[in-house]
């Protein structure tokens, strides 16, 4: 645990520092970064092209483990890794979690379908979130029509879509065009993303049109992959037989940010994890100063990537004796 000390500001005198901006997380449900193309995410595609003031990432590791979703948004949230049995979102619920919704005056949340799901209830708590919307469905047009309800009465909004969750058969239309052969599930799947990415036009709309959200920082990424091993090796044969346009089918997920901060279009094709979005944020929101700086790296910073001041296997051991020690407890509330 004196390794933690490494990451973490323990002058309590030190205030909580204010964000220079709102801030908005979309938590897509498993969303694997592959499936970005002009057929299937059009909407998406065409925003990463025409704008400039993002950072994207399509080769990022997903870390999560037993706690598959609760642990995307516990690593997002708050820099940490999943414990190495079990889901801390079940273990280890009141423990004290630094989180950059703590960093915020109303931070709220929007869940699709319920908040038994994961022990969200309990963790938003542990998070400092102040308000849970939950919607009753999972159609992914509800939940962003829920977002453009919410917007503007919260400086922090994390939105977790379930529209993409298997069995990938929630979408109630299939615009996707089927291709001879094709698996079933790998079908459904890219239906599913593909009536996503038109929802998602709520957000990327607001971002070009709505001065309030312009002056945001917004983040669209994902809990964590959705197909297993063998599918994706399977769809992998057929895509390059079939020659779609399809890069490699690998399992990673894509992190985007949009800030007024960000001056230049930043495109990261090297590998890279999950965990540095947490610090990148910290980056982007001027909130360096925070007591608990995350194990990874500001990809703000060039090629931090290929300088991690702690390996990734040592990462998840300090990160796992964190959660079960209660370290912050300690440190600060």
């Amino acid at each position: 645990e004196s390794q933690a000390s490494r990451f973490v500001q323990t002058d309590s005198i030190v205030e909580k520092p204010q964000p220079a901006t709102p801030l908005i997380i979309v938590l897509v449900e498993s969303f694997e970064s592959w499936t970005i193309t002009p057929e299937t995410t059009p909407n998406l595609c065409k925003f990463i092209d025409e704008t400039s003031s993002i950072l994207y990432a399509n080769l990022m590791h997903p870390q999560v483990r037993h706690g598959v979703s609760g642990d995307g948004q516990m690593i997002v949230n708050t820099g940490l890794l999943p414990i190495t049995d079990g889901a801390a979102c079940f273990r280890f619920p009141s423990n004290v979690y630094p989180a950059l919704s703590h960093l915020y005056q109303n931070p709220g949340l929007i869940a699709a379908s319920s908040l038994s799901f994961w022990n969200q209830k309990f963790m938003s708590k542990s998070y400092g979130i102040k308000q849970n919307y939950v919607v009753e469905t999972i159609d992914d047009k509800i939940t962003f029509e829920k977002y453009r309800s919410l917007k503007k009465e919260h400086d922090f909004l994390m939105v977790l879509t379930m529209g993409t969750h298997a069995p990938f058969d929630n979408s109630p239309e299939y615009t996707y065009p089927m291709v001879e052969g094709m698996p079933t599930k790998i079908y459904d799947y890219l239906n599913s993303v593909k009536y996503m990415d038109k929802q998602l036009t709520m957000l990327l709309e607001d971002i070009k049109n709505d001065p309030a959200i312009q002056s945001s920082t917004v983040v669209i990424t994902a809990d964590h992959s959705g197909l297993g091993l063998s599918l994706r090796t399977e769809f992998e044969e057929f895509d390059k037989e079939r020659q779609l346009p399809f890069e490699e089918i690998n399992g990673c997920i894509p992190f985007l940010v949009y800030s007024p901060l960000i001056k230049e279009k930043t495109i990261i094709s090297d590998p890279i994890c999950q965990m540095d979005i947490y610090p990148t944020l910290l980056h982007l929101l001027g909130c360096e100063s925070y007591y608990w700086k995350g194990l990874g790296v500001d990809l703000m910073v060039h090629k931090s990537w290929k300088n991690r001041p702690i390996p990734l296997t040592e990462a998840q051991l300090l990160s796992d004796k964190i959660i079960r020690s209660n370290y912050f407890e300690g440190i600060k509330k």
